[in-house]
């Protein structure tokens, strides 16, 4: 999933859109949902999706690893304070654990975002 990066508009739209769009695809089946969302905890599309999905970060059995950020902005010294990039699960799921990884080569990411991982299995 990627929402749109500048469109407030856009972001709670795509929100609802993906929300109906994995009830017609997946049904009653186990899902995840993971992706750029370009918004943060307290931002609309965020409740939009949390109201219907459950946050990885929030869910894991053991405490998270790494920071709280995502973004880097390919900065190396970057405060990482933003999160925009999440792991959602449907009901069926357990978060054994939750990381976001800072490694880096020479001084530098491979992106501009930390890649989000999370050892998830069936209940």
């Amino acid at each position: 999933m990627h929402f749109d990066h500048e469109g407030v508009i856009a972001r709670r739209e795509s929100a609802h859109l993906m929300l109906r769009k994995i009830r017609e695809i997946a049904g009653d089946h186990p899902v995840l949902c993971l992706g750029d969302f370009n918004a943060t905890p307290d931002s609309e599309p965020i409740a939009i999706v949390a109201a219907s999905m459950r946050d990885a970060r929030q869910e894991t059995l053991t405490p998270p690893y790494g920071p709280v950020g995502t973004f880097n902005d390919f900065r190396i010294d970057a405060p990482l304070q933003d999160r925009i990039d999440y792991i959602f699960l449907g009901p069926r799921w357990k978060v054994l654990r939750y990381a976001v990884l800072t490694d880096s080569v020479a001084g530098r990411f491979p992106s501009d975002h930390l890649p989000v991982v999370a050892r998830v299995a069936l209940n």
